[in-house]
Protein backbone atom coordinates (compact mmCIF):
# COMPACT_ATOMS: atom_id res chain seq x y z
CA UNK A 1 0.00 0.00 0.00
CA UNK A 2 1.49 3.53 -1.14
CA UNK A 3 2.23 5.98 1.83
CA UNK A 4 0.04 8.36 3.60
CA UNK A 5 1.50 11.60 2.38
CA UNK A 6 0.81 15.20 3.61
CA UNK A 7 2.55 17.11 1.51
CA UNK A 8 0.58 18.44 -1.61
CA UNK A 9 2.91 16.54 -4.45
CA UNK A 10 6.22 14.22 -3.10
CA UNK A 11 8.06 12.37 -5.29
CA UNK A 12 9.25 9.12 -3.74
CA UNK A 13 12.23 7.80 -5.88
CA UNK A 14 12.93 8.00 -9.46
CA UNK A 15 10.16 5.96 -10.66
CA UNK A 16 6.68 7.22 -8.71
CA UNK A 17 4.94 10.48 -8.09
CA UNK A 18 1.83 11.30 -5.87
CA UNK A 19 -0.25 14.03 -6.44
CA UNK A 20 -3.47 15.44 -3.97
CA UNK A 21 -6.84 17.11 -4.88
CA UNK A 22 -7.67 18.70 -1.88
CA UNK A 23 -7.28 16.87 1.23
CA UNK A 24 -8.95 13.11 0.16
CA UNK A 25 -8.16 12.35 -3.38
CA UNK A 26 -4.72 11.75 -4.39
CA UNK A 27 -3.21 9.31 -7.85
CA UNK A 28 0.50 7.58 -7.31
CA UNK A 29 2.19 7.22 -10.71
CA UNK A 30 4.22 4.47 -11.50
CA UNK A 31 6.89 3.53 -13.75
CA UNK A 32 5.03 0.19 -15.17
CA UNK A 33 2.08 -0.64 -12.89
CA UNK A 34 -1.26 1.31 -13.30
CA UNK A 35 -1.87 4.52 -11.43
CA UNK A 36 -3.28 4.28 -8.36
CA UNK A 37 -6.02 6.16 -6.80
CA UNK A 38 -7.26 7.37 -3.22
CA UNK A 39 -10.43 8.96 -2.04
CA UNK A 40 -10.11 8.75 1.76
CA UNK A 41 -6.46 10.80 1.83
CA UNK A 42 -4.22 7.93 1.79
CA UNK A 43 -5.77 5.22 4.38
CA UNK A 44 -7.27 2.74 1.14
CA UNK A 45 -5.55 2.85 -2.50
CA UNK A 46 -6.90 1.16 -6.08
CA UNK A 47 -5.86 0.65 -9.01
CA UNK A 48 -7.09 2.93 -11.77
CA UNK A 49 -6.50 0.58 -14.60
CA UNK A 50 -4.73 3.48 -15.98
CA UNK A 51 -0.83 2.52 -17.36
CA UNK A 52 1.21 5.58 -18.50
CA UNK A 53 4.69 6.19 -18.01
CA UNK A 54 4.89 9.64 -16.11
CA UNK A 55 7.17 11.07 -13.27
CA UNK A 56 5.63 13.74 -11.72
CA UNK A 57 1.48 14.44 -12.29
CA UNK A 58 0.29 17.69 -10.87
CA UNK A 59 -2.83 18.50 -9.41
CA UNK A 60 -4.68 21.86 -10.43
CA UNK A 61 -5.50 23.77 -7.44
CA UNK A 62 -8.76 24.38 -6.66
CA UNK A 63 -9.89 21.35 -8.94
CA UNK A 64 -10.25 17.81 -9.12
CA UNK A 65 -8.12 17.91 -12.57
CA UNK A 66 -4.92 15.81 -12.84
CA UNK A 67 -2.24 16.65 -15.72
CA UNK A 68 0.81 14.26 -16.96
CA UNK A 69 2.96 14.21 -19.56
CA UNK A 70 4.35 10.88 -20.53
CA UNK A 71 7.66 10.18 -20.26
CA UNK A 72 9.78 10.00 -23.96
CA UNK A 73 6.43 10.12 -25.24
CA UNK A 74 5.02 13.13 -27.04
CA UNK A 75 1.28 12.91 -25.54
CA UNK A 76 0.07 14.76 -22.41
CA UNK A 77 -2.77 13.25 -20.25
CA UNK A 78 -5.76 14.35 -18.26
CA UNK A 79 -8.07 13.98 -15.86
CA UNK A 80 -11.14 16.22 -14.40
CA UNK A 81 -12.29 13.60 -11.91
CA UNK A 82 -9.55 13.07 -9.58
CA UNK A 83 -7.88 10.14 -11.83
CA UNK A 84 -10.63 8.10 -12.04
CA UNK A 85 -11.07 8.57 -16.08
CA UNK A 86 -8.09 9.73 -18.23
CA UNK A 87 -8.01 11.52 -21.43
CA UNK A 88 -5.46 12.71 -24.13
CA UNK A 89 -4.85 16.90 -24.12
CA UNK A 90 -2.80 18.92 -26.38
CA UNK A 91 0.52 18.28 -25.90
CA UNK A 92 3.75 20.95 -27.23
CA UNK A 93 5.14 17.33 -29.01
CA UNK A 94 8.55 16.28 -29.02
CA UNK A 95 9.44 13.75 -26.99
CA UNK A 96 7.87 14.89 -23.14
CA UNK A 97 10.55 14.55 -20.27
CA UNK A 98 7.55 13.38 -18.42
CA UNK A 99 7.91 16.41 -15.84
CA UNK A 100 4.81 19.03 -15.75
CA UNK A 101 4.52 21.64 -13.29
CA UNK A 102 2.12 24.29 -11.91
CA UNK A 103 3.18 27.84 -11.45
CA UNK A 104 0.38 31.10 -10.64
CA UNK A 105 0.93 31.90 -14.47
CA UNK A 106 0.15 28.18 -16.31
CA UNK A 107 1.74 24.94 -16.41
CA UNK A 108 4.67 24.65 -17.70
CA UNK A 109 6.09 21.14 -19.59
CA UNK A 110 9.45 20.06 -20.96
CA UNK A 111 10.28 18.50 -24.00
CA UNK A 112 13.50 17.60 -26.41
CA UNK A 113 13.16 21.13 -27.58
CA UNK A 114 12.35 23.05 -24.97
CA UNK A 115 10.09 24.80 -21.90
CA UNK A 116 6.65 25.73 -22.96
CA UNK A 117 4.09 27.09 -20.61
CA UNK A 118 0.12 26.90 -21.10
CA UNK A 119 -2.70 29.11 -19.59
CA UNK A 120 -5.64 27.27 -20.98
CA UNK A 121 -3.92 23.45 -21.73
CA UNK A 122 -5.16 23.84 -25.44
CA UNK A 123 -2.35 25.97 -26.67
CA UNK A 124 1.64 25.82 -25.52
CA UNK A 125 4.18 28.87 -26.63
Amino acid sequence: MPPRLSHHVQRTGDENGVVWCGAQYGILSAYTTPYFRTTDGGVTWKSTGYIQHAWSPIALPGSQTIIVAGDQSPNMYRSDDAGLTWRTMPSPGGMLTGCVQAGICGVYVQNDHGLYTSSDLVKWT
